[in-house]
């Protein structure tokens, strides 16, 4: 049994970098060339779609990706949504020439902002791990499994607690 979920971890682990990466791929490609990926998706060409296409192929690369190598879904996906997003005020400065207006890119630009101030305060929420973590063994030790440190207090024969060495 152990033996089968190995494999099938190995298949979901190769199918998602494979996928993450092609999504990555395709979104560089709609960024930097427009006109050959519109001729190859075989639909018309609108530069300014076609970049957002490609911001959000991006973001969505980046959140298969880091969810291979993070543990916690809602910073993942603040991650992925601050690239995409970042990606997608670029295009509209970039692009203004082609339509739309200036405030668009500032209101997307203020999102950006407000999910990076969310993304760092998970960060923090999470003391900074963002890998998985293994299963503890021990019950009583499951709740220390996320956190980076510990502080131990030991404790003399007649039960004051001993000064930790930089309290002395």
């Amino acid at each position: 049994m152990a033996e089968a979920d190995a494999r099938s971890r190995r298949v979901v682990t190769l199918v998602s970098a494979l996928a993450g990466l092609a999504m990555l791929a395709a979104g560089v490609w709609s960024l930097a060339g427009t006109r050959s990926f519109a001729a190859f998706a075989n639909f018309g060409h609108h530069e300014h779609f076609l970049h957002d296409l490609g911001a959000f192929q991006i973001g969505i690369g980046v959140m298969v990706l880091l969810a291979l190598i993070w543990a916690d879904a809602l910073a993942t996906a603040l991650a992925a949504l601050f690239v995409a997003n970042t990606l997608h005020v670029v295009n509209h400065v970039i692009d203004l020439s082609h339509g739309g207006f200036a405030w668009q890119a500032w209101a997307l630009a203020a999102v950006s902002v407000a999910v990076a101030v969310a993304l760092v305060l998970r960060v923090r929420q999470l003391g900074s791990v963002l890998g998985a973590v293994s299963v503890s063994t021990e019950p009583t030790l499951e709740r220390f499994l996320r956190q980076k440190t510990v502080n131990v207090t030991t404790y003399r024969a007649d039960g004051t607690p001993r000064a930790a060495p930089q309290d002395r």
